[in-house]
């Protein structure tokens, strides 16, 4: 930004946007065809009844996924806080170049993305959403003390463990919680 302005960065970030669309276009989704099935004479109204039934924000919104939805608004709100205030905080404490932090915290929570999943599929869910939680925690209080640029890295370790434990898992507990046809309400 300081060498070539707000502007390019949107400029870099609407191409990388582009491609992604261009991407995600060009990948082939399993086809699933439709299998009819045999409905009593009275079944096909009390589906259309039920539906009736159903108001605006039931076809949008999955009840199931609230709570694992709720807990992850409460992550999200932090992650937030952090991501939007952290240049300006390292700033405070007089720290320069702190984007090596985001580096430091995207490398973590890949790291958790390879091996959380399958300890939470070996182990338990729990297993990985406890610790997740208390590295979320402890990361807010390094960040809190932090003083110096290695307080900063550490800070962003935690954190990207915490988070990119913590995520996934809340998201694949909210698609559990769904029967199959309201996931994508769910999600």
């Amino acid at each position: 930004i300081k060498s070539l302005g707000y502007r390019t960065l949107f400029f870099i970030t609407t191409v990388f946007g582009l491609v992604s669309i261009i991407c995600a276009y060009l990948i082939s989704y399993e086809r699933k065809v439709a299998v009819k099935s045999v409905k009593k004479p009275h079944q096909g109204i009390q589906d259309d009844e039920n539906k009736k039934k159903r108001g605006v924000l039931d076809l949008i919104f999955e009840r199931n996924a609230i709570p694992p939805s709720f807990v992850m608004l409460f992550v999200a709100f932090a992650m937030g806080g952090i991501q939007s205030f952290i240049p300006i905080y390292g700033a405070t404490r007089g720290i320069e170049n702190i984007g090596i932090y985001f580096v430091f915290y995207a490398i973590a929570v890949l790291i958790t993305r390879i091996f959380g999943g399958k300890i939470a599929d070996r182990h338990g869910a729990p297993i990985v959403l406890i610790p997740g939680f208390i590295l979320l925690i402890i990361s807010f209080l390094v960040l809190a003390f932090a003083t110096n640029f290695t307080m900063f890295i550490i800070a962003g370790i935690l954190y990207g463990l915490g988070f990119g434990s913590v995520q996934p898992l809340l998201n694949s507990t909210m698609v559990q919680f769904c029967s199959p046809s309201r996931r994508g309400a769910g999600n």
